[in-house]
């Protein structure tokens, strides 16, 4: 269980957790992917692959084996993509439940009626629900925990890890040394919680 949200044997290859690759991930997943995997990974003709790297993690160099060879004697067919494309592919996999950034030290993922219903969520919460959290990380030190929903970041609404990942970049391309995310737990009130990003 201590694995959950993490990946095994981070790759080195410069495409993980590059926001230009993992938009053309992305693209080539609505095309390619999202038929049988769902939009956000959450499976149908395919399996779930958000709650399978939460359980059953999985290394990068992994993903990019399965997206080029398939796995015989299923419906998941080898690939004729480019290296660099698949690499964009994983990198985009990986960011649906991986470090949302290196500063925030989170994991998360997408909220599901499952979740939700686990996490005892009033209905109608969205966000993203934090499925790891590093210890030495500035949002462990503030409290925030496993099973938190980040509602909003900078004031914006959120139900994607890319939206987070895409907020934090913005956020330090301005020069910010911090966000703001609205966060809730369960039942009780949302509150805000400011988050060092400073240290990256």
């Amino acid at each position: 269980m201590a694995q959950h949200g993490q990946y095994l044997n981070e790759s080195k290859n410069p495409a993980i957790g590059n926001p230009r690759a993992i938009a053309a991930g992305e693209a080539l997943w609505a095309t390619s992917c999202a038929g049988c995997h769902g939009p956000d990974g959450s499976g149908g003709r395919g399996p779930n692959l958000v709650r399978r790297a939460l359980w059953h993690p999985l290394t990068d160099e992994g993903i990019h084996k399965t997206i080029r060879e398939g796995v015989p004697g299923t419906d998941m067919p080898p690939t004729s993509l480019s290296d660099e494309q698949t690499w964009s592919l994983v990198a985009f996999v990986k960011s649906l439940t991986g470090p949302a950034s290196e500063t925030l030290g989170l994991s998360l993922q997408p909220i599901t009626p499952q979740i939700a219903q686990a996490l005892n969520l009033p209905a109608g919460t969205t966000g993203v629900v934090i499925a790891g959290i590093s210890p030495s990380s500035d949002a462990a030190q503030k409290g925030l925990q496993r099973g938190d929903v980040i509602v909003a970041i900078q004031g914006q609404r959120v139900t994607t890890p890319q939206q987070v990942v895409a907020a934090v970049n913005l956020a330090k391309k301005a020069g910010r040394t911090s966000v703001l995310l609205l966060v809730k737990r369960g039942t009780a009130p949302e509150a805000f919680v400011g988050i060092d990003i400073s240290g990256d």
